[in-house]
């Protein structure tokens, strides 16, 4: 070690001779006897902010601590090597760059402090081993700056194998002091748990990993300050990833704002034409695509920092544009953009820290056409409607990310065809952080963009970026129906993995949140020409001509954080080179002299199975001529290797590993830690070893089933395994946690556990009883976390109304009508509760000068849902205000009334005085309705008169689609529509046809006037012509006679049907013949309740499946 030593003491020697500095500060002040310490002027960096002392820099102690006889554990001089400490003064870098304001505690117990920040979680190192002296020292340093104290949950734990002690809750302005105690050489910022997305978010280079080093996070970028609107099918924005940023006093909560710190901040549900535009929202996911997406892009991971979004101090704002059961019409996707730019730069109420909308996130893209196989997408042309918002949505500020799609051909759809937008394509890096060896996902669309003719050929290149796609865990939604008497579910902290271009766009809407962070007057353009610029180039260059770079699969590259937070801040990065092997296999055989340490683990501590472990050490990197480059890790037991040779992180002489121990690891048994180094030359050095235990330490349920709700007292069992058990502890909902099931201390063991509780004591409804294992060290297990139902009080409904009410206008949802149409008022009606409501009165008040208009419905049993209609016919032109009222009489006997009824308003607009000629979707049809080849048939068309004035002499012309273009088949002059003045006014016409080969005929109706707006005189249609007859055509098929029988499903057979119904509780299935009878009605099960599907089985056989509810015995 002598070179070494030399190399370290050179500085310290000449640091010696200086005088004191003007303009710097002596942490001496803070101590009467600074035990023969000198002071040196700081070492400035790049990477660490300097320390401040009061208003001036700090001078840095030469640490140059003798022992003078105290114990020690290690050997003198460490610090001196330790990292990361680039200058060199024995304050972690990360904890310099929280203390300068670059950075926020990322530990997953901090509280915040009397200082009003997040507390730190540190370990504080002296050059001997910490006496009652310094750990009373260190105590009254940290209760003067407001510390809480053991008592109050704080970590506090003096290691006896290393000169250190670790503790948590650390207010910031205790580092410095801290930092100036006597014997003090290094403050350590206690290692946080690797992110659960480590094979997407690290290796896009967002998250630390021991592969790639200087990532986004390390830098100190999390995109805190950013807006991210995710466009979507809706967030459950109250899962634990999503709902807050500090992840304490988290559970899941319906209200979007009861938290203190949330990360949503707005929300608007575009594919509703009654939600509020102003941002209260707060929209559902009932599909499960957004959340996940959206813990993606800015999820925290909950508490345990697990499953953490690349953005994790990114705002949310939910942009619902996708229904909940997926294909939803582009007028959705386009009102969500839209309202983006009304939103740019709205205050959404943080004190100013989140201002408008920076980035929009759109996992979605127009479908390809399954008749055309060389569908290549849209070309980016003005023409589209979401083409023409991106654009705007750009040049009005706001970053728009799309999805390259997920067909595996070359197609570019919309938005993400738009020339504005970055278009992300689909990686998949095989469950690995190394991107070596990453491929391009079978399913990616690729390009390029056909051309818009605009003599820009960049355009074309799409897609821009690629992102790892497959296999992406994250946030996972409550998506299942609500259980009878009970609030919709409510998404706790569940993951899930998802695979698609849906998934890497979000990832990259994330790194772009780091961008901008970093450099937060970037305008979307800029941001554009960064990702094209320093992303890794992957492939090969397809259109050279145009780009060196561009790869029709790969786009510019893959997307790199790191790289493009430096290039963000006027930094030069060159990127990372592709490419490259794993680690060779170390030989059997061991090396010559002896140049590794392992400093964590110890001898016989204890590591737990499925959590994050870090292993970490040092080794010379210079030794009797032998350069060493690298160390490589592994773990056994008996013989047998738990963990193969694995290449450690780390630089400057110092080496780190996280990995999670396996859970078959874990039997309490000694295993053996086993690490190497490797010279320039290939050669390997002698090992070295440190003996670990590995077990687990987790607990589990096995009763109550959670099929049957529970009444009165109740007795909660499972089991537990774990080191040094001493209680099991339990909550209920986010109660205060409380003591249950006291254990027998050994040094590992496994057992079962009991709790009585008396479910009286909370009200009637799903709760959650969660436990955990708590060890002698104060060590907790993974909480585990069961939902039961507590039902004490009397069966009753309970009621409301499911997802707003519509307005209807032959079948599309309306916002407005014109007087004397015909609409249709829709709602769902739900029973939430554990009774059936019996002749249930629904009312609808259309304005008070127009009468009520009431409908009944006999029977909604628990947990139905059942839909009304309402026919209105509005008289009068203005603005309406309608009200659904359920139970106006409150006949039901319900406890709780809040949500019986819905206000929204409704806009009619007088007729205009004049001719106004229209065809509605469905105008025409034909008789038969499905014609067959070469056969004759009518055609019969509606044509509606939305003015008030009679048309007169009108002509009409039926024009058929050609291999020729349009070609006139039928006109008619002089006809008469009548205008709507007491009663809407129509003409219905037919026209006399003959079908050619089919399958599809097109077909133009033309209306010849004096119109007032002649833009809607002409409309397309297509019929299907087939070689089939519709034996049951004109007929009605009515089910029995009986009351509320409801169609779930049928599945179809070559002669009829089975059909499957609900009515009055029970299930049934009927027989239907191919004319439309049904001879056969069999009752399946009287105790129904309320789930099953069927499906054919082949030789006119079904199969059915259903739930049922019974009594437990």
């Amino acid at each position: 070690m002598t070179t070494k030593v030399l190399k370290t003491l050179i500085p310290v020697l000449l640091a010696l001779l200086m005088l004191p500095l003007s303009g710097l500060v002596s942490p001496t002040e803070f101590n009467n006897d600074n035990n023969g310490i000198s002071y040196s002027e700081p070492l400035i960096v790049d990477s660490a902010p300097p320390l401040i002392c009061g208003d001036i820099l700090c001078s840095v102690p030469d640490r140059m601590y003798q022992r003078d006889g105290r114990a020690a554990s290690e050997q003198w001089g460490w610090w001196f090597s330790y990292g990361p400490d680039e200058d060199a003064n024995g304050m972690d870098d990360r904890l310099q760059r929280i203390l300068d304001g670059r950075f926020e505690s990322q530990s997953p117990t901090a509280i915040i402090g009397p200082d009003g920040q997040k507390t730190v979680a540190i370990i504080v190192d002296w050059a001997w081993h910490p006496s009652e002296v310094e750990q009373s020292q260190l105590k009254e340093t940290l209760f003067s700056h407001g510390w809480i104290g053991q008592e109050n949950g704080a970590w506090w734990q003096v290691l006896n194998s290393i000169d250190s002690i670790t503790v948590d809750k650390v207010p910031l302005s205790a580092l410095v002091d801290i930092w100036s105690l006597e014997g003090v050489v290094v403050i350590e910022q206690q290692s946080v748990m690797v992110p659960f997305l480590d094979t997407a978010t690290p290796a896009v280079l967002a998250r630390p990993s021991n592969i790639y080093s200087d990532t986004a996070f390390e830098q100190g970028y999390t995109g805190s300050g950013v807006v991210i609107a995710i466009l979507d099918t809706g967030v459950d924005n109250e899962h634990r990833s999503l709902n807050d940023f500090d992840d304490q006093n988290d559970e899941p909560d319906l209200s979007a704002t009861s938290y203190d710190d949330p990360k949503w901040v707005a929300g608007y549900d575009a594919t509703s034409s009654t939600s509020q535009r102003d941002g209260t929202a707060d929209p559902d996911d009932g599909a499960g695509h957004g959340s996940h997406c959206a813990g993606i892009a800015l999820g925290t991971g909950d508490a345990r920092g697990v499953n953490m979004g690349a953005a994790p101090g990114a705002y949310l704002v939910d942009v619902k544009v996708l229904t909940d059961f997926g294909g939803t019409n582009s007028q959705s996707s386009v009102n969500g953009i839209q309202w983006v730019i009304d939103n740019k730069d709205t205050n959404w109420g943080n004190n100013g820290s989140s201002i408008g909308i920076q980035i929009a996130s759109m996992s979605f893209g127009s479908v390809s056409n399954p008749t055309d196989q060389d569908d290549t997408g849209n070309n980016g042309t003005e023409s589209n409607a979401e083409n023409r918002l991106v654009n705007n949505a750009s040049a009005n500020g706001v970053v728009m990310v799309a999805a390259m799609g997920n067909d595996g051909s070359r197609r570019v759809p919309s938005p993400a065809a738009a020339d504005s937008a970055i278009t992300v394509a689909a990686i998949n890096n095989r469950n690995t952080v190394n991107r070596s060896d990453d491929t391009i996902a079978s399913y990616s669309n690729y390009g390029p963009r056909d051309s818009d003719e605009d003599n820009d050929d960049w355009d074309e290149l799409k897609p821009d970026v690629s992102s790892p796609g497959s296999g992406i865990m994250s946030v996972s939604a409550a998506t299942g129906s609500s259980i009878p008497g009970q609030p919709r579910p409510v998404a706790d902290n569940d993951y899930e993995s998802k695979d698609g271009t849906s998934m890497s766009t979000p990832l990259v809407s994330g790194v772009i949140a780091l961008v901008l962070e970093a450099n937060p007057g970037l305008d979307p353009y800029e941001v554009k020409d960064l990702i094209r610029n320093y992303s890794q180039v992957r492939g090969s260059a397809d259109l050279p001509s145009i780009s060196d770079k561009w790869d029709d699969h790969w786009g510019f590259g893959m997307i790199d954080a790191s790289c493009l937070v430096n290039a963000a801040r006027g930094l030069e990065c060159d990127g990372i080179s592709g490419g490259g092997d794993g680690p060779p296999s170390p030989p059997n055989e061991n090396g010559t002299g002896q140049v590794v340490n392992i400093t964590i683990p110890r001898n016989d501590s204890w590591m737990i199975t499925e959590k994050m472990t870090r292993i970490k050490g040092a080794f010379d990197e210079s030794l009797n001529g032998r350069d060493f480059v690298e160390v490589h890790v592994r773990i056994t037991r008996d013989g047998e290797e738990l963990m193969a040779w694995t290449k450690a992180g780390g630089s400057a002489g110092n080496w780190l590993i996280d990995f999670k121990p396996e859970s078959n690891w874990g039997d309490g048994e000694i295993a053996w830690v086993e690490a190497k180094a490797i010279d320039s030359l290939g050669d390997w050095s002698e090992s070295v070893f440190a003996n670990v235990k590995i077990g687990e330490h987790k607990v589990s349920f096995t009763s109550p089933s959670g099929h049957d709700s529970l009444v009165g007292d109740a007795t909660f069992g499972g089991t537990w395994e774990g080191i040094e058990p001493s209680m099991i502890q339990y909550r209920v909902d986010a109660g205060d946690w409380s003591n249950g099931d006291s254990l027998t201390t050994v040094d590992y063991g496994d057992g079962t556990w009991n709790i009585d509780w008396d479910s009286e004591t909370v009200d009637d409804g799903t709760h959650r009883f969660t436990v955990r294992l708590e060890n002698q060290s104060g060590y907790f297990s993974d909480e585990l976390r069961r939902s039961f139902t507590v039902d004490n009080e009397p069966p009753a409904p309970e009621l409301s109304i499911l997802g707003g009410v519509k307005v209807l206008q032959h079948g599309v949802d309306v916002s407005q009508a014109l007087t004397l149409t015909h609409l249709i008022v829709e709602a769902d009606i739900i029973n939430n509760g554990d009774s059936a409501a019996r002749d249930l009165e629904i009312r609808l008040h259309t304005g008070s000068q127009s009468q009520s208009i009431d409908q009944t419905i006999s029977h909604l049993g628990p947990g139905q849902v059942k839909t009304v209609q309402f026919i209105w016919k509005p008289l009068l032109a203005g603005q309406r205000i309608l009200s659904l009222e359920i139970d106006p009489g409150q006949k039901q006997g319900e406890e709780n009334i809040s949500n019986n009824e819905f206000d929204f308003t409704f806009t009619v607009l007088e007729r205009p005085d004049a001719i106004d000629l229209t065809m509605f979707e469905g105008a025409c049809v034909a008789d038969p309705r499905i014609p067959q080849p070469n056969k004759a048939f009518e055609l019969i068309c509606r044509i509606d008169n939305l003015g008030k004035r009679d048309a007169i002499g009108i002509g009409i012309t039926l024009k058929v689609l050609s291999d020729s273009g349009w070609q006139a088949h039928a006109e008619k002059n002089g006809l008469l529509v009548p205008g709507s003045v007491d009663s809407a006014g129509y003409l219905v016409h037919s026209f006399a046809m003959m079908a050619d080969d089919g399958p599809l005929l097109e077909y133009r109706v033309e209306l010849l006037s004096d119109d007032f707006n002649i833009s809607d005189n002409s409309k397309d249609f297509a019929l299907v012509i087939d070689d089939v007859e519709l034996l049951g055509d004109g007929m009605d098929l009515d089910l029995d006679e009986e009351e509320d029988e409801v169609p779930i499903g049928h599945s179809g057979h070559d002669e009829g049907a089975h059909l499957l119904t609900s009515r009055n509780g029970e299930l049934h299935v009927r027989t239907i013949t191919n004319r439309l009878s049904m001879p056969g009605d069999v009752t399946l099960d009287t105790g129904f309740s309320g789930s099953a599907d069927i499906s054919s089985a082949g030789g006119g056989l079904s199969y059915i499946v259903w739930t049922r509810k019974f009594t437990s015995n």
